[in-house]
């Protein structure tokens, strides 16, 4: 594609090559079949008008092809597992209110006019042109993708090459035009930087280390400690292995002469605001701990005669109190560790005052026997992280702005309900029994009778 912006393959276009590769390979679609013709009235069925363009049902069947093609094969994993709902009735996971069938026909639609709005908007450029061997690829494609679906399949969909090779090429352009909107944006990190605190909350901290359960996995799925004799062989092959990395071979490598020990090996994160939080949370604990330690047990004639002494004064100071020590709890509350600084607390408190470079001894934390070795205390990667994901947050945001601005002007959106309200997102596209018979959920005579 040759264009202002720089090339970046559509990955959307890899559905197509994978659906083809799958068809082909288990006959999915019952085995190759030419009959190209289409049902006379699908190019007759409008869907959506967008401004003064019109969508037809060729154009967005080949959306809810991919739709059901994943979803079958979520309700092929259903069926194994002996679920009794179908994938298409469940609720969808995200939104309670709809069905599998629902959200995936919502999709559908939603995606096929985003891309072509995007589509549109790229074409009216005129910097987006598919080279000859782009175009020969989704040619390609397409043909392979139609070869291997059945004569009933073909006949049901009316789908042809062309419906495809359109498909790869509004969903191609769309994706490029959408990355050169996006950018346009100007959206950078700096942007954010004020937001976080580098030295004091998300300066980072990388470990390198080896490690080893101090409990097994029963068959039964329950989790036991291991016996002294156990433990005592893994403190033995963390400390062989402590001796290979200090000599200078790599943790990974090191790792390798005691696999059946049940060595993992990895690198960990945590930030200087991990740390505190953590320290933040021990003092909470111990002044509770303290308090609880320390209080009196008041009789209860005597609180009764406390109350009944009470001034107005010292009761608008009792709720002044009351309202302190809301607010100190609320603070405790913004202090708490992430779930993930809580499961690897000793490792970090362990860790973090090491020297850079500092291979620690055999030590026990969280669960097992650690190696580690301090690699950085100023890891940018955290940090990077959280402005990285406001980056694209606001990317988003002005990206949405900018398709509602399009959807309520130049591309006025209008649903044929006539004809979506009868759609069903489930078999349109794809034959249920033939798809299970492909992978031997239902029985397929002419495969048993050979």
């Amino acid at each position: 594609m040759m264009h202002k912006h720089g090339v970046n393959k559509s990955k959307r276009i890899t559905a197509v090559v994978l659906a083809a590769g799958m068809v082909a390979g288990s006959s999915m679609l019952g085995g190759c079949g030419k009959n190209y013709a289409s049902p006379s009235n699908a190019k007759e069925a409008l869907v959506v008008t967008l401004g003064d363009n019109k969508l037809y049902m060729n154009e967005i069947k080949p959306y809810i092809f991919f739709e059901e093609f994943s979803g079958q094969t979520s309700n092929y994993y259903y069926k194994m597992l002996g679920i009794s709902d179908s994938y298409w009735s469940d609720t969808s996971y995200d939104d309670d209110s709809k069905t599998n069938s629902e959200a995936a026909k919502e999709k559908a639609l939603n995606d096929a006019i985003e891309d072509y709005i995007l589509y549109y908007e790229g074409e009216k450029t005129g910097d987006y042109e598919l080279s000859d061997d782009e175009k020969s690829a989704l040619e390609s494609n397409a043909k392979a993708l139609i070869e291997c679906m059945s004569d009933k399949s073909i006949k049901k969909t009316g789908f042809t090459e062309d419906d495809f090779v359109k498909y790869q090429t509004v969903v191609h352009i769309s994706d490029e035009y959408k990355q050169a909107l996006i950018e346009s944006f100007g959206v950078t990190t700096d942007q954010f930087k004020e937001n976080y605190d580098f030295d004091n909350e998300y300066r980072g901290y990388e470990v390198s280390y080896a490690r080893i359960p101090l409990t097994t996995t029963q068959d039964d799925g329950t989790s036991v400690d291991k016996t002294e004799d156990e433990k005592a062989a893994a403190n033995d092959a963390l400390e062989q292995l402590r001796a290979k990395i200090e000599s200078g071979t790599g943790f990974q490598e090191a790792s390798l002469d005691f696999a059946d020990q049940g060595v993992e090996t990895d690198t960990y994160t945590f930030t200087v605001g991990d740390y505190k939080a953590l320290v933040a949370k021990d003092e909470k604990e111990a002044k509770e701990a303290e308090a609880e330690n320390t209080s009196e047990v008041k009789d209860a004639d005597t609180e009764n005669t406390a109350d009944a002494g009470k001034t107005e004064d010292s009761e608008t100071k009792d709720d002044e109190s009351k309202d302190e020590d809301s607010e100190a709890a609320d603070d405790d509350a913004t202090a708490e560790p992430s779930s993930e600084a809580t499961s690897n607390e000793n490792l970090i408190k362990t860790m973090y005052n090491y020297n850079v470079g500092a291979l620690t001894e055999v030590f026990e934390a969280d669960g097992y026997y650690y190696v580690a070795r301090l690699e950085s205390n100023t890891s940018t990667s955290v940090y990077d992280s959280k402005l990285e994901s406001d980056k694209t947050e606001e990317e988003n945001k002005q990206y949405d702005e900018w398709l509602e601005k399009q959807k309520e002007g130049d591309y006025k959106c209008t649903v044929n309900d006539d004809v979506w309200k009868e759609i069903d997102v489930e078999q349109l596209t794809l034959i249920e029994d033939e798809y299970l018979k492909a992978f031997g959920i239902l029985e397929d005579p002419a495969k048993k009778n050979k």
